[in-house]
């Protein structure tokens, strides 16, 4: 049954009253239960959770179903959102800094110019997604899967991003440097002139990578996969790496490679 005229003005009085304190958990469980009335009817009953700018700091959304909700600007410092669904939810611009965001999905969802350092993403699912812009420096996101998630310009340094599904993601001159790429699969993936300096590669996947002008000085790349990587005008100074690896790499005379490392036959 709709929500009458009188719950829907109720329920905007209390998305209001948000903006100016701290929500008491049975006002948000009220907000959360209206949203999910409105994703199960496909939008014909209940009420979208409009929660922009909202002062959520530390508050409970684990296994919360916010597909589709407006979370943008909000304060979600510290908030525990394990298994949650924030599918195409638009949460750009939010403050996650510490924020347990674990197992959750996260499909194409909206996180451009996001805090998000320090949060833990371990595992979840941000295909498709935006964090354009967004500042992730120390977060964890091991496991996580990423596939062609648009990470342009996104401030990712010391995170953990080790067996990460990053295939054909758009990493363009993004901040890298100190981050954890190990086993990560980073096929097709768009790196150019990114900082990886001091990056730990070891075994990632960077077949038919996009690496031309990137910043890999002191990166770790013991056992990656190179094949077909575009490594032309990238800096390989002091790199760990072998010979070998570079073979079927794309690499010219703009290619700086460590030490007194001869480069394939071109």
């Amino acid at each position: 049954m709709a929500l009458g005229r009188f719950d829907d003005i109720l329920l905007r009085l209390q998305e209001w009253i948000l903006f100016w304190r701290r929500p008491p958990a049975g006002r948000l469980a009220k907000i959360a239960a209206a949203h999910r009335r409105w994703v199960a009817s496909q939008r014909r009953e209940g009420i979208r959770a409009v929660l922009s700018g909202v002062n959520l700091k530390g508050a409970d959304w684990a296994k919360a179903d916010l597909q589709g909700a407006d979370l943008s600007g909000a304060n979600l410092r510290e908030s525990v959102m394990t298994l949650i669904n924030l599918r195409e939810a638009d949460l750009s611009g939010a403050d996650l800094q510490g924020a347990d965001i674990s197992g959750a999905d996260l499909r194409a969802v909206n996180l451009s110019g996001a805090q998000a350092a320090g949060a833990d993403l371990s595992r979840s699912d941000l295909s498709l997604a935006d964090l354009s812009r967004a500042t992730m420096n120390g977060a964890r996101l091991r496991g996580a899967t990423l596939y062609r998630t648009c990470l342009k310009g996104a401030e990712l340094a010391g995170a953990d991003l080790s067996g990460a599904d990053l295939r054909e993601a758009n990493l363009r001159q993004a901040e890298l440097s100190r981050a954890d790429l190990s086993y990560a699969n980073l096929t097709r993936a768009d790196l150019n002139q990114a900082s990886l300096a001091g990056v730990d590669l070891r075994f990632a996947h960077l077949f038919r990578a996009f690496l031309r002008g990137a910043d890999l000085r002191m990166a770790d790349l013991q056992g990656a996969d190179l094949s077909g990587a575009d490594l032309r005008e990238a800096d390989l100074g002091q790199a760990l790496l072998t010979a070998d690896q570079l073979a079927s790499a794309i690499l010219d005379g703009s290619t700086t490679l460590p030490g007194a490392m001869a480069p394939p036959s071109l």
